[in-house]
């Protein structure tokens, strides 16, 4: 029964030797912590927590080196050149030249140096990486129904790494392929672990979600000690509906052709989607030929497509143009209202496009005087046209220079007049008709474009300035007589007052007459 016991006994102790981490001394990876450094006899030198002394020195090239920490010495020796101090595995010093200065007359030293190397053992340094062809994936796409990651735990520190663990924590992700937890046995400095291949299938949402998968990695130094890395990778997945809209238009017309539109919406989601409000707008060049609403509700399960609003439309002038959107308006079942907007195409409309603007000097003349009228013809479209122009005038009206036709070929962009002078045979209101321009392109295409008409107001000079001094009694006014007073000059004597002064001097002046007597 002893022997038995001691046997059980001994069998644990082995298993429990095996496995607690044991560094050996030829194990340790050592870092040189400085590569030269020279100490004269007293000096000290700091690395890390650790400081190093040159204590002492005999003639003999030996040096009396010690290790410190906390202020007690943790190791001491005489050293010569290549030997080593170390303490606990931590910090080891490497003699590379000892110097005892001794004076060849004197036989003493003068001033004895050492220099050294330091070492401190190296330390593992583990990390995560994860790569990813991509970083958001469409669950729509047939090619990203699902996804793949791969990760490696990489050792850039000093030292190996050892029984080193990762977990890898995905929360409600579906894994297809692969595990979420795994062990090294060691990795060395410099090394990677092999690489784990990991394959999800993409979550379905309604809205734009990132997801994190979150990597955990511990193990240990050669001494015992705890080393670990975290790291984090975000994929975005994209929503699981989708609408698509494609306008078509037409891209090249002449200007007198109708050009034509429509809409193909498209559910390129994986769900059935209700109540989509749909509306297509009209460049304001175009006016739609046919009474047709351009607003609609629709609902379309998983890739179908239905074509909308097929009108035809007139344009207004050359040009290009780009026209505007369509949009889509779908409210997903968690509230979030998202608007879709279709391609803008472009089209090219060629043809002449003529405007004519008739001007005149002055709209409200004497008799004697002239009235000058100014055209002027502008094609601004981008094919040239041949223009035709013959003015009226209106009776009483007499031409006093210039010519009344006009025919001429006009360019692309480029614009030409037309000028004429006018009297009037008598006063009144005289209306200049508008003119009718006419043009003609080598297409055949034609048309006829009208400018403002015009009113003259002509007056007689005489009746103008007589008018001007009257007063501004209105003819349907009744005069009084009171009226006539205060009308008349105020320095006017109301009649007999001035037979009545005459008498008062009279009187004054018998009165005077007789005092004298």
């Amino acid at each position: 029964m002893y022997k038995k016991t001691v046997l059980i006994i001994s069998v644990i102790l082995l298993i429990l030797i095996l496995n607690s981490p044991v560094s050996l001394a030829e194990d340790i990876e050592w870092k040189s912590s400085v590569d030269s450094r020279t100490l004269s006899w007293g000096d000290s030198l700091n690395v890390g927590d650790f400081t190093i002394k040159a204590e002492d020195f005999t003639k003999d090239d030996l040096v009396y080196l010690s290790i410190s920490k906390d202020g007690a010495v943790k190791a001491d020796a005489p050293l010569r050149f290549a030997d080593t101090l170390e303490y606990d595995d931590e910090i080891r010093v490497y003699v590379k030249k000892v110097d005892s200065d001794v004076d060849s007359w004197t036989g003493r030293m003068s001033e004895p140096e050492v220099e050294v190397q330091v070492f401190k053992r190296g330390i593992p340094k583990i990390k995560i990486n994860i790569e990813s062809d991509q970083s958001t994936y469409d669950p729509k796409k047939s090619s990203e129904s699902t996804f793949e990651i791969e990760v490696q735990v990489e050792n850039d520190g000093d030292a190996k790494a050892e029984n080193v663990f990762l977990e890898i924590d995905v929360g409600n992700l579906e894994l297809t392929d692969g595990t979420l937890v795994h062990s090294f046995s060691e990795i060395k400095k410099g090394e990677s672990s092999e690489t784990i291949k990991l394959k999800f299938k993409t979550p379905l949402f309604w809205e734009n979600t990132d997801i994190s998968l979150n990597f955990d990695a511990r193990g240990h130094d050669i001494k015992g000690d705890k080393i670990s890395a975290k790291n984090e990778k975000v994929i975005e997945i994209k929503e699981k509906w989708g609408i698509s809209l494609s306008k078509m238009f037409t891209q090249e017309m002449y200007i007198n052709e109708i050009a034509s539109s429509s809409l193909v919406i498209r559910n390129t989601g994986l769900v059935t989607l209700d109540s989509i409000e749909v509306k297509d707008h009209i460049h304001d060049n175009f006016a739609i030929k046919e009474n047709k609403s351009l607003e609609t509700t629709v609902s379309l399960a998983p890739g179908d497509s239905i074509k909308l609003f097929e009108y035809r439309l007139i344009p207004d002038r050359p040009g290009d143009f780009t026209i505007p959107r369509a949009t889509a308006i779908y409210v997903t079942p968690e509230g979030n209202e998202h608007e879709i907007t279709s391609n803008r195409p472009e089209c090219e409309i060629e043809g002449p496009y003529i405007t004519v603007d008739k001007q005149v000097s002055d709209q409200a003349i004497l008799l004697d005087n002239n009235v000058e009228v100014n055209l002027n013809i502008r094609n601004r479209g981008n094919k040239d046209a041949s223009v035709t122009l013959e003015e009226q005038l209106p009776e009483g009206a007499v031409l006093v220079e210039g010519d009344l036709k006009f025919n001429d070929i006009i360019k692309k962009g480029s614009k030409s007049s037309l000028s004429y002078t006018l009297k009037f045979e008598h006063t009144g209101e005289f209306n200049i008709p508008s003119s009718q321009v006419h043009f003609v392109d080598l297409r055949g295409h034609s048309g006829t474009v009208e400018s403002r008409t015009i009113t003259i107001s002509v007056q007689d000079e005489h009746v103008s300035l007589k008018e001007n001094d009257d007063t501004d009694i209105s003819d349907d006014t009744e005069v009084t007589k009171d009226d006539e007073y205060d009308n008349e000059d105020v320095d006017r004597v109301q009649p007999g007052f001035e037979v009545i002064i005459s008498l008062f001097v009279i009187a004054i002046m018998y009165i005077m007459l007789n005092r004298r007597d």
